[in-house]
């Protein structure tokens, strides 16, 4: 027989099926439309045989269609379960066939121990048809237990989608969506699970009545906030939250109207706390800030570094694109300011300039020469060369190269370097003579490798000072040369004079058999003389040899 319950069973269902086919007709393909197609299945399943349990003629019919709706309220809390998962972002986890199988058996679990008398063992005669009576099984107590635990999930997961959401409008879905689906759980619970422990019989079963709740707030998310649905609304607030970069509307009064969720990262305020507030008061230099806004107006858009305001008095420094926001009948309404945090810029920009500061103090310092040639000309010339050459900075880098070098050497040096320049692989190290400005002759030796220089190739060039290493070597050599004339000297020295003691002996014997005062006697004393001459040079020859002097 039909009665109010029954009346209210068929309109949840039909209001269910309704809902389903609009939830699937606006997206058959996406996800989340197939799986709270699949949730809104389960209640109007529910729904179905609930009604006809109101109508049951006898005690099998009744038990028949009590056992039949378990079908929808034991596969309900799954089927929410896949919801939010989908809606929370998590749809990888739906494509885990193990995971779907798993929480499937689990329902159907439940289902096969309804079956088994093991949940509503029997039902009992009502005004509206028949009541249901749960028995104290285990299998009770695990269903019980199976829903608390599902919902304790699906409250985290809309919480963690609300609290994730980069949109005002996906907050206020994961809001509604929270608050309905609470309401609905905890009025279901009460009619068809507390009244029931307790016997309280005169409330009917309408536990599924009382979901209808979570589909009227499905269908407000929808209508209000686009839920499964791509709006340019939808959109456009999507995109400028997921933009890295930090984006604030201005009004014409130049307060805040809008920010992303970037800003609000970034300078550490909530949307509520910086909305509505004026643009100066989250940026550092006052004037800065009205000029760039004076500029916006009149140039239509301009690019500017300024220094952001954090809550905690952070300044951070970032680089501000602003254009002027124009309505249908191009009326200024507005400025838009897309705005980048360049601190780790700021960072590297620093580090490289202490980086060049520091290179720079030695390359300054550096008792070498260094300098870098293009074209010709010196670019850059450190203390060390114009040291050496005893040039100024503007004498030094007015002149080409060239000409600083001796005129011997010039040739070879300029058909090297134009080589090197060219790409030819030429020796990386020379040695040549330089003239300095007081006219002396410097010996140098170089060494050079490629690089850029203001977008041209050039040399850098690292000169040493080899003078006095030049005139310690050519001292080494004449110090070598005399050490071996003296090596010569001391070997002719020792045969000439073993010669000459073979002279004197023989010119000794030929006087005693020559006749005292005869002419050949006189010879050959002459001779003798002579030879003890010879004999004294050769002793200083000898001398000289060992490193002595002379004697003349």
């Amino acid at each position: 027989m039909i009665n109010f319950v029954t009346i209210l069973h068929f309109v949840s269902f039909t209001a269910n099926v309704l809902l389903a086919a609009f939830i699937i007709g606006r997206n058959p393909k996406a996800l989340l439309n197939r799986v709270c197609f699949l949730l809104i299945a389960t209640f109007a399943f529910w729904c179905f045989y609930s009604a006809r349990l109101t109508m049951a003629q006898n005690y099998d019919d009744a038990m028949f269609f009590i056992n039949m709706s378990s079908i929808g309220w034991a596969f309900m809390p799954v089927a929410s379960l896949w919801f939010c998962l989908a809606l929370d972002k998590k749809g990888n986890i739906l494509k885990n066939w193990v995971f779907i199988a798993a929480t499937t058996l689990v329902a159907a679990v439940f289902v096969y121990a309804q079956w088994a008398g093991e949940l509503f063992y029997t039902c009992v005669p009502a005004s509206w048809g028949w009541t249901p009576i749960w028995k104290m099984s285990a299998a009770a107590y695990a269903y019980y237990f199976y829903n608390i635990v599902i919902a304790g999930i699906l409250v985290y997961l809309l919480i963690d989608f609300g609290r994730k959401a980069r949109s005002h409008s996906q907050k206020m879905q994961a809001r509604i969506l929270l608050i309905t689906g609470i309401i609905a759980m905890a009025l279901s619970s009460m009619t068809d699970i507390i009244f029931r422990i307790f016997d309280i019989r005169a409330v009917p079963d309408i536990a599924d009545v009382f979901f209808v709740i979570g589909g009227f707030g499905i269908v407000y998310a929808v209508f209000k906030y686009g839920l499964m649905s791509l709006t340019p609304r939808v959109a456009a607030e999507t995109i400028l939250n997921t933009i890295s970069d930090s984006i604030i509307l201005l009004d014409t009064k130049m307060q805040i109207v809008y920010t992303n969720q970037a800003t609000t990262a970034l300078l550490g305020y909530s949307e509520k706390e910086i909305k509505g507030s004026h643009f100066s008061s989250v940026v550092t230099d006052k004037k800065a800030t009205e000029d760039l806004l004076k500029d916006t107006l009149q140039a239509g858009s301009v690019n500017h570094e300024l220094s952001y305001l954090s809550k905690s008095g952070k300044t951070i420094p970032v680089l501000i694109a602003t254009s002027i926001i124009f309505n249908s009948e191009h009326n200024n309404i507005g400025i838009a300011l897309s705005v980048k945090d360049i601190t780790i810029r700021k960072q590297i920009e620093e580090a490289l300039k202490q980086s060049e500061e520091k290179y720079r103090l030695v390359i300054e310092n550096a008792r070498e020469g260094v300098c870098i040639a293009v074209e010709g000309l010196c670019k850059f010339a450190n203390r060390g060369i114009l040291d050496m050459t005893g040039y100024s900075l503007e004498e030094f880098t007015s002149k080409p190269f060239i000409e600083f070098i001796h005129h011997n050497d010039r040739s070879r040096i300029a058909e090297s370097y134009s080589k090197w320049i060219s790409g030819i692989e030429v020796a990386s190290s020379y040695t040549f003579r330089c003239i300095s400005k007081s006219g002396d002759i410097r010996w140098m030796e170089l060494s050079a490798v490629p690089i850029m220089w203001e977008g041209k190739p050039a040399a850098l060039t690292l000169i040493t000072d080899i003078t006095e290493r030049r005139q310690l070597q050519e001292e080494q050599q004449r110090v070598e040369k005399l050490e071996s004339i003296g090596l010569l000297a001391g070997g002719i020295a020792h045969d000439f004079n073993n010669i000459l003691t073979a002279i004197l002996g023989n010119i000794s014997l030929a006087r005693l058999d020559a006749p005292p005062g005869s002419e050949v006697h006189e010879n050959l004393e002459q001779a003798e003389k002579a030879s003890l001459r010879a004999k004294e040079l050769t002793k200083q020859l000898l001398t000289f040899s060992k490193g002595g002097a002379p004697m003349m």
